[in-house]
């Protein structure tokens, strides 16, 4: 779901309890329109969301980018670039196997 910072405290009281359900998650995947114009903002709304229901880090939290077939050339190569060099891109497809 998209959050904007309006919505945040609604949607928050409305969805507590299903929100809290993801405490006892093995795995979170957030899946991101990554061609919106405001994902960065989206991405932090989402981590916010989390943090104030008390997920830790303990908890893996699997990032999928989809929509990225939508982005100019050259931002998917940039994007996919930068997400290769990240640790968490690794774990993810180390978790991956794992799971399937």
């Amino acid at each position: 779901m998209g959050l904007s910072r309006s919505s945040y405290r609604t949607l928050i009281a409305a969805f507590r309890a299903t929100l809290e359900e993801v405490l006892s998650a093995d795995l979170i995947i957030h899946v991101r329109d990554i061609s919106h114009e405001n994902t960065e903002n989206q991405n932090f709304e989402v981590d916010k969301v989390l943090k104030s229901i008390g997920v830790s880090d303990t908890i893996p939290v699997l990032e999928i980018w989809n929509k990225i077939d939508l982005l100019e050339p050259e931002k998917r190569e940039r994007l996919q670039n930068i997400a290769k060099r990240r640790k968490t891109y690794v774990q993810s497809l180390q978790l991956l196997k794992m799971v399937f």
